[in-house]
């Protein structure tokens, strides 16, 4: 698909149908996600594709646990906390592989210090790594969206065995748009070009 169509068509899906993703294409775009910039090459990213039936229901089972226990609202239409995508990857960053780059010889400032960091370019670079999943999934003709993790992630980390210095910051969705998915027009609701793009100064 030429790039343009793919950005103009990436949108963010709640329903899913039960079609299986084709493993090859699910491949492809997990590949896509590890292309992504990293602050001085420090590749921090990681990503958790999650596909068994038993796995994603116990992840399922604990976010709904803290969403009751805090007093969301939670729809039972929507069938679980994942919409029922058949595929999900949890995308992780590590903080401490961005340290230990930038305290390398060739990242030390003239002081000998690590740089004092303006943005947390970890969670920048996962970022990156996770539209790079989004853009793939459309390109395959498949459907995805970008939810988030249980307030409380260590007992997903528990879970999955995740390490102690990963952090997971978003969870991926991707599968094929169900036929009752209702498309939104929120055409209205979109600001102004001139609101996102600045010339020279702001």
């Amino acid at each position: 698909m030429e790039f343009t169509a793919v950005v103009r068509k990436r949108r963010a899906i709640r329903r899913y149908a039960q079609d299986p993703v084709d493993k090859e294409a699910f491949e492809r775009i997990l590949d896509a996600g590890t292309r992504g910039p990293s602050a001085g090459y420090s590749q921090g990213q990681s990503f958790i594709a999650v596909t068994s039936e038993e796995m994603k229901q116990k992840l399922n089972d604990e976010w709904t646990r803290q969403m009751i226990e805090i007093g969301d609202a939670i729809d039972p239409a929507e069938g679980n906390m994942f919409y029922n995508a058949p595929n999900l990857i949890i995308a992780c960053t590590n903080e401490q592989e961005y340290h230990r780059r930038y305290q390398q010889t060739d990242k030390l400032t003239l002081t000998g210090a690590e740089i004092p960091w303006p943005a947390p370019y970890w969670y920048v670079d996962s970022g990156c790594g996770i539209m790079l999943l989004l853009l793939a999934a459309v390109n395959e003709g498949l459907s995805a969206c970008l939810i988030g993790v249980p307030f409380d992630v260590q007992p997903w980390k528990d879970i999955l065995g995740v390490p102690h210095e990963v952090m997971p910051v978003g969870t991926v969705l991707v599968g094929h748009r169900s036929a009752d998915e209702v498309r939104r027009d929120l055409s209205h609701r979109r600001k102004p070009y001139t609101d996102y793009v600045h010339r020279d100064r702001w």
